[in-house]
């Protein structure tokens, strides 16, 4: 996927479907968001890349992994808690199983 460039942060995600904030100039790492932490089996699905959006203070990145949309706070790599349920939305909810 391709990865964001914001104020000198780059922005991307890992082969393991990991979000993660790394110092443009430099590669180091800042902070790393594991949507499979605490959930048994191997990290699967599909990804279609990291969106940026920011209000004020607010920055947030937007991404999906399987069928769940994440927003997590661009500064620390935490689940924005009021977004969805406690940082996501479950993109399959609502729908008729077909």
């Amino acid at each position: 996927m391709q990865p964001l460039v914001v104020d000198g942060i780059l922005y991307g995600t890992s082969p393991r479907l990991k979000l993660l904030a790394l110092e443009a100039a430099t590669g180091r790492e800042l902070w790393r968001f594991d949507p499979f932490a605490g959930r048994a089996g191997e990290a699967t699905g599909v990804n279609r890349g990291v969106a940026f959006w920011r209000d004020g203070d607010d920055r947030r990145l937007l991404f999906s992994v399987d069928h769940f949309l994440y927003a997590i706070d661009a500064r620390n790599g935490r689940p924005v808690e009021s977004f969805g349920a406690q940082g996501r939305v479950d993109m399959k909810d609502g729908l008729a199983a077909t």
